[in-house]
């Protein structure tokens, strides 16, 4: 149940919604949507929808605050981050009004004896201005079998043959054999899993996977587990659960298996132990015919979610890591909420243990005071043709960056940008003419030989040592006089 499907055709639209539920404690799971207009031949956008609903994001958000803060069972307070509310997709009914579908990031709240529920993530139906939270797989003691309640009505999904899954199970039934459970391991000549007591890790499976961690074990005491448990800590590196996506034999001596795992940081918090949990695709190697395990083939971010949003002043947005802080790679996507993505936060990045590699948009223009400051696995930065300042303290004790390249349209390099970068030993400069440095805001501003700046290496030697405390900025050329001055 980790994704399903949902097509629903009417006269005029074609409805693709999908949900997705998060193998992890604290969310309802996510939604997304694909609309089509036939008559006109064009996808629908989200601004089309709240058209036809007479309604705005804003009055939107506005209304599910208030249901939540108004809910006589549970209420509460969104969580304090830049957008707590997100429009995760939309359909279009027959009478050509729209389903809405929101997540709201809910704030803990303190019920005394009672308990203290945590922060969590609610996916909400609007329909015909009502809300309704959907419970899919969430224990509810008294009420409907919402494990058996889908996101879009059974007599509004396409009844296909062969059937979606979803056909099958929601009407209770099942094709004939079953179902393939894919939550058990398909590993090839797969071990027995182990009991309660996963260590120590005697199967192949378990070994190999483990081993992809291992850069973590000097730092995180590592270990498998599907689930959470009371003797989870501070310092803790839980991998699990890990679900089978396929494999293939690429020669007649390997198969090479794709998991997608679940991979969680304990740490102390300002309430206490929190969780940081992330998902990454890896392909393990084994032997065809022994089921011994050779080598990890690959690995990428599954789905590197999590990044918080600001806006900004002229409409924009600044983005920081929010709860993507142990993904190992990121691709800043271009735009958020259909505005531009122009900034990185100042401290957005910092301090972050994992992050190897960062793909910065086209269209970002700025990086603030200390972005990825003490970013010490940090090895790779994309920076794009649009960028003009870089803040201070910026890439600061980013020990692992060894070259960087910067675009011809970068106008300020703040105080210590690359300081105690003691690895960078190329900076690339597309237009090293035309730059000065000071040592303060009331110094008068020194020029720098463009010859030195052509070169790599001496570049780096300035930007992380010799005027590693200087402010850089690009001069503008004087004017000629006109003809007669």
């Amino acid at each position: 149940r980790l994704c399903l499907f949902y097509p629903s055709t009417t006269d005029r639209y074609l409805n693709l919604v999908f949900f997705q539920k998060d193998a992890y404690y604290g969310s309802d799971g996510s939604a997304a949507s694909w609309v089509y207009d036939k008559r006109e031949g064009v996808q629908v956008t989200a601004e089309d929808a709240l058209a036809l609903a007479g309604t705005d994001r804003e009055t939107l958000f506005a209304g599910l605050e208030a249901v939540i803060a108004a809910d006589p069972e549970d209420p509460r307070e969104l969580y304090q981050t830049a957008d707590p509310i997100t429009l995760q997709g939309f359909r279009i009914k027959a009478d050509g009004q729209p389903v809405f579908y929101l997540t709201a990031m809910v704030d803990c709240r303190d019920m005394g004896d009672d308990g203290f529920p945590d922060e969590w993530s609610r996916l909400y139906v609007w329909d015909n201005g009502v809300f309704t939270r959907y419970y899919c797989m969430v224990y509810v003691p008294e009420g409907p079998p919402y494990e058996r309640y889908p996101l879009v009505p059974a007599e509004e999904t396409d009844q296909l043959d062969p059937p979606l899954w979803n056909q099958w199970y929601f009407a209770g039934e099942a094709p004939a054999g079953g179902f393939v459970d894919k939550s058990m391991l398909d590993v090839p000549h797969a071990t027995d899993l182990p009991g309660a007591d996963l260590s120590p890790y005697d199967g192949t499976f378990y070994a190999a996977l483990l081993s992809c961690y291992a850069d973590y074990q000097d730092q995180w005491n590592v270990y498998y587990a599907d689930f959470q448990s009371d003797s989870d800590q501070a310092g803790d590196l839980r991998v699990g659960p890990a679900t089978c996506l396929g494999e293939i034999q690429p020669d007649e001596t390997t198969t090479a298996a794709a998991y997608q795992v679940c991979y969680t940081f304990y740490t102390d918090g300002p309430r206490g132990l929190e969780w940081h949990s992330n998902f990454e695709v890896v392909v393990l190697g084994f032997d065809t015919h022994t089921g011994n395990f050779i080598s990890l083939l690959g690995r990428a971010d599954f789905d590197p979610q999590g990044l918080e949003y600001c806006p900004l002043d002229d409409g924009t947005y600044a983005v920081a890591i929010g709860s993507a802080r142990f993904l190992r790679s990121i691709e800043i996507p271009a735009r958020y909420n259909g505005k531009a993505v122009t900034a990185i936060g100042a401290g957005g990045f910092a301090g972050a243990p994992s992050l190897e590699r960062i793909v910065l948009p086209e269209g970002l223009t700025a990086i603030g005071d200390g972005a990825f400051e003490e970013c010490a696995a940090l090895e790779e930065v994309s920076v794009p043709s649009t960028l003009k300042e870089i803040g201070t303290s910026a890439f600061a004790g980013c020990t692992q960056l060894a070259e960087i390249s910067l675009p011809a349209s970068l106008e300020r390099i703040g105080a210590g940008a690359f300081v105690s970068c003691t690895g960078l030993t190329r900076v690339l400069f597309a237009q090293p003419e035309g730059w000065a440095v000071a040592e303060d805001a009331q110094s008068e501003p020194v020029s720098v030989s463009g010859t030195d700046l052509a070169s790599g290496l001496i570049a780096a030697q300035m930007l992380t040592d010799t005027r590693s405390a200087c402010v850089w900025s690009k001069t503008v050329p004087e004017q000629p006089a006109p003809a007669g001055e």
